[in-house]
């Protein structure tokens, strides 16, 4: 009977004795058969251990209230083999994230809409050595660009740049003679190789050594959750602190598009010919390392929720437009460069890279030259191609609109052209 089950099993907490788990309840003859069933069920919950997988799931929910990884700060002393404490890893639930933007809404008001943006803002910087990049906002279907050949669908403003603010920080917390780097880091398809090329050809430090890693030693593409809690296999840089996250970013609706023709790590539903179409049915699973699986509800909510913690991080980052890198590459290395420390290439000396970055069989086809990106990445048809209305609407509704708008990724109804779906 169920309660000869149950009471021994309450006893049992609170005595060590069989005899005093069944006198009076049981008959001693179902031990043996409680014995196996517990036996069994102590073996499935160690073979569950040992091939545990972590699974996260990001809730299908409006942005402003998404759970965001944040990465435990700690200090370089401190910092060991990935943790398997699930704890150390867990992302904030709801009402933590939006006390924490509310914070941040609080310190922007209360400082001045002049006075810049902080570390953790997703305001982005530009300066004097910005290029102007037209004077209309291009917000409709056309294919406009700028005298300097930068689409005006990405604003008036290239290169734009996150973080320049933390560079002196950056800098100011090295020691002297500390051999600090720039490494790259982003999601996948969103232009890391070619910055790493491009660092690796124009940026020296000023004892002559490259300035870069060719990525920051969590691993380019993992979540900044793992800064100093995980080390790529080829890491050779345990002190975190010396390394500057030059962290690549690309427009969201190019950047699905790009996720459809090699996913790398991710996994995903509705890899058909209108792909990313219908965006809602992208659930998608990301091997960050084999035993080390996330779940998101769509491709919109991997961007978003990717980049924020980056946007999050408390320590000196730069978050780089793959736009920029694009289409005005020798002013958007410069700032990179400068930035850590190093001396950049410029005029005659400045390398560009007109074929793809991209090589080996990991990749695919090895992605595209400079002159096929440059037309590809200039147009709003090609942008929108294969969205549809309820795609639009479902972006605007997850995706994280500081974030996009800080960048000048701008959607509305009006770029879908003749589209009705």
């Amino acid at each position: 009977p169920s309660s000869c089950l149950q009471h021994p099993v309450e006893k049992e907490r609170s005595t060590g004795s069989i005899e005093g788990r069944t006198k009076g309840h049981c008959n001693r003859a179902t031990f043996p058969i409680l014995a196996l069933v517990m036996s069994i069920a102590g073996l499935v919950a160690m073979q569950v251990q040992v091939s545990h997988i972590m699974h996260h799931e990001v809730d299908a929910q409006p942005m402003s209230h998404l759970p965001v990884p944040r990465v435990r700060q700690g200090s370089p002393d401190n910092q060991g083999a990935f943790t398997s404490n699930p704890a150390l890893r867990a992302a904030p639930g709801a009402s933590d994230l939006l006390a924490r933007r509310q914070h941040r809404a609080a310190e922007s008001s209360a400082s001045g809409s002049n006075s810049g943006a902080g570390p953790g803002s997703a305001s982005a910087s530009a300066d004097a050595s910005s290029v102007p990049a037209g004077s209309s906002g291009g917000t409709k279907g056309d294919d406009a660009l700028t005298a300097e050949g930068f689409p005006e669908m990405y604003g008036k403003v290239s290169p734009l740049v996150i973080g320049l603010d933390t560079c002196a920080r950056f800098r100011d917390e090295q020691t002297p003679g500390a051999k600090v780097f720039a490494a790259p880091a982003g999601l996948f398809n969103t232009g890391t190789n070619l910055l790493e090329t491009l660092l690796l050809q124009n940026c020296k430090m000023r004892d002559g050594r490259h300035a870069h890693l060719w990525q920051v030693p969590w691993g380019k593409h993992n979540p900044v959750e793992w800064r100093g809690q995980h080390y790529a296999p080829s890491n050779k840089v345990e002190n975190v602190s010396l390394v500057l996250p030059v962290v690549m970013v690309k427009d969201p609706l190019t950047w699905m598009r790009s996720m459809c023709r090699k996913p790398y790590a991710a996994s995903f539903n509705n890899r058909g010919a209108r792909c990313p179409s219908p965006v809602e049915s992208t659930k998608t699973n990301v091997a960050w390392q084999p035993t080390e699986h996330y779940f998101y509800k769509s491709l919109i909510h991997l961007w978003s929720t990717w980049n924020r913690a980056y946007i999050d991080l408390e320590t000196p980052r730069l978050m780089i437009r793959y736009e920029d890198l694009l289409f005005n590459p020798e002013p958007t290395l410069q700032k990179i460069c400068r930035c850590a420390g190093g001396t950049p290439a410029s005029g005659a000396t400045f390398r560009q890279q007109e074929n793809s970055a991209k090589s080996g069989p990991g990749h695919g086809d090895g992605g595209s030259n400079r002159a096929k990106a440059l037309s590809t990445y200039s147009s709003m048809d090609v942008r929108m191609a294969d969205y549809s209305k309820s795609d639009v609407d479902y972006i605007q509704r997850y995706w994280d609109l500081e974030l996009a708008q800080s960048l000048h990724y701008h959607l509305d109804f009006a770029m879908l052209g003749n589209s009705t779906t």
